[in-house]
This record gives C-alpha cells, structure tokens and sequence, in this order.
C-alpha cells in the first residue's frame, strides 16, 4: 500500500556490536552510550549512529521482551552531526503516552504529538511524528524544533546474526529536505543472505522507487549500500543506505537513506521485520 501521509520526515538512525557472526551476545562491558559521525552533510547535517542504554519507557522496548536487549540501536540524520555525536542518544527518545495514534495499518502505527502540546527531545521541545512497526518494534521518530528537523530510526541491538537466508517486509517513509511536495508512505521488500552477507532491496511510494544491493557486516549486523538506484519526485539519482538488524536473531531491520548530493534534498526511512 502507498500513500501520502503529512509526517514529515528528514531522517536518523543506529549501531550494533556482535561477538560474532551467528550466535556471539552482546559484550557484557560496554560503555553506558557510543556514537559516531557515518555521513557528514555540506551545511553540517549528517548522520550519526550510536547504540545505547535503553531507558525502560524507551517507545522501541514497547513491544520489544526486556531480555531482547537492554540496548538500542539508533540511526539519526541530524542538522548538526558533530554536536550530535556529544551527545547521550537516549535523549533523542519519546514514550507513546506522550503521543496520540491518528492511523493503524497491517504493518504498524503511526502517531503524533497532541494538539496544542510538545515533547522534549534532546532538552528542546518539539513536535513528533512517530511511526512503529508492529512485529519488530523498530520505529521511526521525526522531530521538529524550530523548523528543524531531525529524523531517527531506532531499535533494539542485534543479538546474532543467523546463517540463512530471509524476507524482510515493511514500512517505507519519504520526504522532501526542502519541503517541495507532501512526504509520502509505502513499503519495502529485502531479501538476505547471510552466508553471502549481501542483500538486495526494493522500496516504493506513490511517485518515489528505490532499488540495489546492499552489504553486510558480519561483525557488527551493520547494512550499508552507496550506489542504489533512486527516483523520486526531485528526479533520478544514486542513493545511500545506512541501517542495520535489530532484535534477537535479525527479527528486525531498520535504516535511513538519501541522494547522493553534497547535501541532499531527498530523506527516506524503513522499518520492519523478517
């Protein structure tokens, strides 16, 4: 199904650390938050990754068994990367009491912030428009602060890769950087293979199509591609894919991707599980 929806959306997003490829947990000593600088953008935007302390209201643990991770995973396009990455990313989080759900589909739900009311992220009050996929709990979060905006995927750490192959379906979000037409909703398809540690993706919305092969890490779960094909309504264009697995044994993927400009006009963002 697509649409257009009024979210929103600019975009960020996560990191992980896996023992090893196929079974290994999660190191037991690991700083309380780590964050690093994955793109940097012409006006300082970028994207930063980070994993994280999960706060118990964290929106991705909601659906999430606290024995999943007691970590998060985040991928955040932000307007200033390098002051960002100071930052504990556990700030950037909302609780659903704080929101109202407006719209519910086969895959997730959508919600935003309460008439005449805002949230604090990252020690600002902004709008929110948050989308979360119901399988995985992986979640997209966009936030406002005068005029600026930050995007985010988030969920819970990989816990191992498996050695198999899959299909991960879900959600896709779209939006204008420069505001030239309504952000737009539709969905995605990804098939892996993690022997091979390479997986194909295809994702549309009503005027938008993405399409490539990406990467994986087997050490850390990471999922990355630079060269995927992107049309859009601002045009045709090469795009970059920066995600990751999330969840006990990959049972959730999430990412953000983005034209291939020095700074991008173009935002997108996918959840959603095997």
């Amino acid at each position: 199904m697509t649409g257009k929806v009024s979210l929103g959306f600019s975009l960020f997003g996560v990191a992980c650390v896996l023992a090893a490829c196929g079974g290994g947990g999660i190191a037991p000593d690991v700083p309380s938050y780590d964050a690093k600088v994955m793109d940097l953008f012409s006006d300082g935007s970028g994207i930063v990754k980070s994993t994280h302390n999960a706060p118990v209201t964290a929106v991705a643990r909601s659906i999430q068994s606290q024995e999943a991770s007691d970590r998060l995973m985040r991928i955040i396009w932000v307007p200033d990367a390098d002051d960002a990455v100071e930052r504990d990313p556990a700030g950037f989080d909302v609780s659903l009491d704080q929101l109202e759900n407006f719209l519910t589909t086969d895959l997730g739900k959508y919600y935003r912030t309460k008439e005449g009311e805002t949230v604090t992220i990252n020690g600002q009050q902004a709008t929110v428009a948050l989308f979360q996929d119901s399988t995985s709990g992986t979640t997209i979060i966009s936030s406002t602060v005068d005029s600026l905006k930050t995007v985010q995927v988030v969920g819970p750490e990989v816990t191992n890769l498996p050695n198999d192959t899959a299909t991960y379906t879900g959600t896709n979000l779209l939006a204008s950087m420069t505001y030239d037409w309504p952000s737009e909703r539709g969905e995605f398809e990804m098939v892996v293979d993690f022997t091979q540690q390479s997986a194909t993706i295809t994702a549309s919305t009503t005027s938008s199509s993405l399409s490539g092969t990406l990467e994986i890490d087997a050490d850390t779960g990471a999922l990355t591609g630079s060269n995927l094909a992107l049309v859009s309504p601002d045009g045709t264009d090469t795009a970059t894919f920066i995600g990751t697995f999330n969840g006990v044994g990959a049972s959730g993927v999430s990412a953000l991707y983005y034209d291939n400009n020095d700074l991008p006009t173009v935002n997108g963002a996918i959840v959603g599980s095997r």
